[in-house]
């Protein structure tokens, strides 16, 4: 199968680490393989766990696109963040609003895309806050 039929498992997290919001993601193929990974330091003057897990999703995302991948699976262990996309919780505040309309038009580049909610120590992102 090639990567634009297969399905990618996907994570994204952000936290707080040495005093610096920082972001992490991995794409993985149905192997398990690792595809692509990446991480960094949040920007801006929003610096939120919730900024840092939707800076984690949003680059996710742009390297999926980047990789012609059409279907993703992807998983946060932020339930805020998970539940926000996929419109089960709303939000009023401005500097979220702005990741999430990110985040939908972005979606909208992929073929079919799920977000899921794991637990924190599930999540193969994490280690990629950790730089």
């Amino acid at each position: 199968m090639s990567k634009y039929l297969d399905k990618y498992i996907d994570y994204f997290d952000g936290g707080v680490r040495n005093n610096e919001m920082r972001y992490g993601w991995v794409i993985v193929d149905k192997n398990g393989g690792i595809i692509d990974r990446g991480g960094g330091i949040v920007d801006g003057h929003k610096k939120t766990v919730n900024v840092a897990e939707y800076t984690g999703l949003i680059k996710l995302l742009e390297a999926a696109k980047k990789n012609e991948i059409c279907h993703l699976v992807v998983h946060g262990d932020s339930q805020t963040v998970c539940r926000q996309v996929v419109g089960k919780y709303t939000t009023k505040a401005e500097h979220l609003l702005e990741k999430l309309r990110e985040v939908n038009k972005l979606i909208e580049c992929f073929v079919s895309i799920s977000v899921k909610w794991l637990p924190r120590e599930m999540n193969l992102a994490d280690r990629e806050t950790r730089f």
